[in-house]
């Protein structure tokens, strides 16, 4: 047996462990009639609320259906019915779309003012620099400086303490800039820091990130809204969402102080199941030198209808009216003993199937955990279950916002009444159900309308009809015919209707998509006679759209990261940040001082990184604006590269190197190569270099408004 022993801090916010004998859990609570109505009064209000919603979670589930499998009717999917899913491909554009790579993070420091003294200007600055150096002694006849017997010139002394003379105003004003820069700077890289481990804990996690954040941007494209939970691990925490987690050997651990909790309150046969788990576990861990435990920011994805908020709520985007918002679990009771040391078996508490459907036996258990925002707890409650699974405390996640829940909403409801508003898929449903109406259609007229044949009665011999109907191409078949009985006389083929292709068209089911969810046909696959004009008109709609939601998907990204850093600065200690991110990382020491930079520096996504950028539509706005602006004066380069960076898909820090040369000054500098039968051009002037024969370039290539330079016409003219 394991025996029991400290955790001690490792490096990488990890530590070492050796599992300790569980508490006790509460197999006989004696709860008070106080908190009996509290508990029950809650599970009375989660459940109403719930009820509240009904009509909207059986809607999002009606979505998900409809995009999955092409319909939402259970009777057209059993009966194998023609199936186009449009909508699918729609989501799946769209997805593509908005998010395309991961976001690129960066911290911002809070606009403040920051000078009492200095006015701003570099001109006071350079005249505070110069006054606050200690002044030469001037001789008055020859009006030069005074030097000393050491060859030095002697300074003005201040009678009084015996010190260079020097102005005290430009002293405060060169200290005062000098202190701001120097937090500026200190901020600047703590921020680099922040952002190191940013994307260090989104990849530590045990599912993809970017995987589940892509489902997440496709749930709120179907089921109006879909959410995203903050949560910070703590060594050995409570969580019901075993999806959030860092990658480390916290469940093994929960799992074994659960199976000696109950080994030690039952009675368990040595030749059990339950027996041979708990020695196979503790044999795994032994076998592991050291156990690894680690801390940190953790993400977890919930279905839309797993969140269920207060019935006050008004607005989707911000929680605003909501007092509380509850997060729905279905765990087995073993899952609930390892979170929260609680052993339901045996206890009175409402049991619930695989389906979510409450059933009379069974070990499933519906657990809700719920922010009550008015008392500013969180606590976890169980269907039928008289005490809290969690008693009300705190919240471990801190955050300014309260909230630990980011909603992701692309079509934002008016209605306070209905705050879901309704999703794409929703929205499309109609064109899904007609499209796939008239697919069936037509496959079933063109099968009504195949050649078929009759004749009369007791005319064919029964083998006679056989070898008819099978017969194979360019075979003969015999038949017994009367002399001079024609076959056409025998056997008519059967008149059948035409297939009109007006009645089964599908462009209007494509204009009526493009108008309401943006997507035209050339989106979806082919097209149906549009001239180009035509899509691209729509293809620009369409990207107006798209942007309107990338907007959306930039605000929560950007809310949900500032977060993550103000939770990263509240509990990651310092020791463990410089081990993640280098030993050149800066990090406050106490979290007071956390505190108070937490209201100075935010984390923030880059407008548009996570989205597919249109880099061809950028390079030629960059192509028409670059002659300009090298031509304007005080024009900042660094801002411009950072554009062409992004771009182009380079690392900004790899591309631009403030104060560096341009390549064609290095060039020049380093010197070019003597020609063959001629001098070297750099001895022929300073210019020299400049005239010697260059590679030609690339020639321009013609972009929308501006035609493509030629001999008549060598000079664009830019159009207002």
């Amino acid at each position: 047996m394991i025996e029991e022993s400290d955790v001690t801090s490792g490096g990488d916010g990890a530590s070492t462990y050796e599992p300790q004998e569980s508490p006790s859990t509460r197999t006989k609570p004696e709860v008070d009639d106080a908190t009996k109505a509290h508990v029950k009064k809650w599970v009375e209000r989660v459940k109403k609320a719930k009820e509240h919603w009904g009509p909207t979670f059986k809607r999002m589930t009606k979505n998900m259906k409809l995009v999955e499998e092409g319909s939402d009717e259970e009777a057209w999917i059993k009966a194998d019915a023609y199936v186009v899913p449009v909508i699918n491909r729609h989501i799946s554009a769209a997805v593509a779309t908005l998010y395309a790579k991961n976001p690129k993070v960066v911290a911002k420091r809070k606009k403040k003012l920051l000078y009492t003294v200095w006015d701003g200007t570099q001109e006071s600055l350079a005249m505070a620099i110069q006054n606050s150096q200690p002044r030469p002694q001037i001789d008055p006849m020859t009006g030069q400086p005074v030097i000393g017997i050491d060859g030095l010139p002697m300074l003005e002394m201040d009678p009084m303490t015996g010190q260079p003379m020097v102005d005290p105003n430009a002293v405060a004003l060169v200290n005062e800039v000098a202190e701001a820069r120097q937090q500026m700077l200190m901020y600047d890289r703590l921020g680099k820091t922040l952002g190191v481990l940013f994307d260090y804990y989104l990849n530590e996690q045990d599912s993809g990130y970017k995987e589940e954040i892509k489902g997440w941007v496709k749930r709120a494209k179907v089921c109006h809204v879909s959410y995203v939970v903050l949560d910070y691990q703590r060594r050995l925490g409570k969580n019901p969402d075993k999806t959030a987690a860092i990658a480390d050997s916290t469940s093994q651990l929960q799992a074994l102080e659960a199976m000696l909790a109950k080994a030690k309150e039952e009675d368990i046969d040595e030749d059990s199941e339950e027996a041979a788990e708990l020695k196979s576990l503790i044999g795994t861990l032994q076998q592991e030198e050291t156990i690894i435990l680690r801390e940190g920011p953790v993400l977890s994805f919930p279905c839309s209808t797993e969140i269920i908020p207060d019935t006050g709520m008004r607005n989707l985007k911000t929680f605003s009216g909501c007092r509380w918002i509850a997060q729905e679990f279905d765990l087995d009771a073993d899952a609930v003993l390892e979170t929260f040391k609680v052993d339901l078996k045996g206890q009175a508490y409402t049991h619930y199937g695989e389906g979510g459907s409450q059933v009379e036996k069974g070990e499933g258990a519906r657990l809700w955990r719920v922010w009550d925002k008015k008392l500013k707890q969180v606590f976890v409650i169980c269907d039928g279950y008289c005490d809290f699974i969690d008693p009300p405390a705190a919240p471990t996640t801190v955050l300014e916002r309260f909230w630990p829940v980011f909603p992701l909403v692309f079509n934002q409801s008016s209605d306070p009444k209905n705050p879901f508003g309704n999703s794409d898929a929703w929205n499309a449903r109609h064109m899904q159900r007609e499209y796939n109406q008239s697919r069936e259609a037509r496959r079933d007229h063109r099968i009504a309308a195949r050649p078929r044949y009759v004749t009369g009665k007791d005319m064919l011999e029964e083998k006679d009809k056989g070898a008819l109907a099978s017969a194979e191409a360019h075979t003969v078949v015999e038949m017994m015919l009367t002399p001079g009985t024609k076959i056409s006389d025998i056997i008519q083929r059967i008149p059948t209707a035409p297939i009109d292709e007006s009645l089964y068209e599908t462009a209007s089911i494509f204009s009526d998509i493009q108008r309401v969810v943006g997507s035209q046909e050339a989106n979806l696959g082919g097209t149906s006679g549009a001239t180009a004009t035509e899509s691209s008109i729509a293809e620009n709609s369409r990207l107006t759209s798209s942007g309107d939601n990338t907007d959306d998907l930039d605000t929560v990204l950007t809310a949900l990261a500032r977060a993550m850093g103000q939770l990263m600065l509240l509990n990651l200690d310092k020791a463990t940040v410089v081990e993640i991110a280098g030993p050149g990382a800066v990090w406050p020491d106490m979290p007071p001082t956390r505190e108070e930079i937490a209201k100075d520096l935010f984390l923030e996504i880059q407008a548009g990184s996570s989205g597919r950028p249109n880099a061809a539509v950028d390079v030629a706005n960059l192509e028409r604006a670059m002659p300009h602006l090298v031509l304007i004066p005080g024009v900042n380069p660094e801002p411009i590269v950072k554009k062409y960076a992004d771009a182009l898909e380079i690392d900004m820090e790899e591309l631009y190197v403030e104060g560096a040369p341009s390549i064609t000054a290095s060039n020049a500098m380093t010197g070019a190569a003597m020609p063959m039968g001629g001098s070297d051009p750099n001895a022929q002037g300073g210019e020299g270099g400049n005239n010697a024969a260059r590679p030609p370039g690339n020639e321009p290539q013609g972009q929308p408004a501006f035609p493509v330079p030629s001999a008549e016409q060598p000079n664009m003219q830019m159009v207002a």
